[in-house]
């Protein structure tokens, strides 16, 4: 994931920068000074549209989907 993918998710939460950072306990300076994402945290921004979804329930096919790439990128970090 890069920085503008980073932002593109964190639009599609409607979350800031500043909001991601309180969450995950980092600084806002931390996470708006990435120049390169941490592998985590596109797992945690994953999860975040997951739970996103669980409020929509006409959105359970894409639920599973969210759920199934979320467990191949955890395999795939082992």
């Amino acid at each position: 994931m890069n920085r503008k993918e980073f932002k593109e998710a964190l639009k599609k939460l409607q979350i800031t920068q500043e909001q991601f950072a309180n969450e995950v306990g980092y600084s806002y300076a931390a996470v708006k000074g990435w120049d390169i994402i941490p592998k985590w945290v596109p797992m945690v921004l994953n999860y975040k549209m997951l739970l996103k979804s669980f409020h929509n329930t006409e959105s359970i096919s894409t639920t599973i989907n969210i759920l199934k790439q979320l467990q191949e990128k955890v395999q795939n970090l082992d």
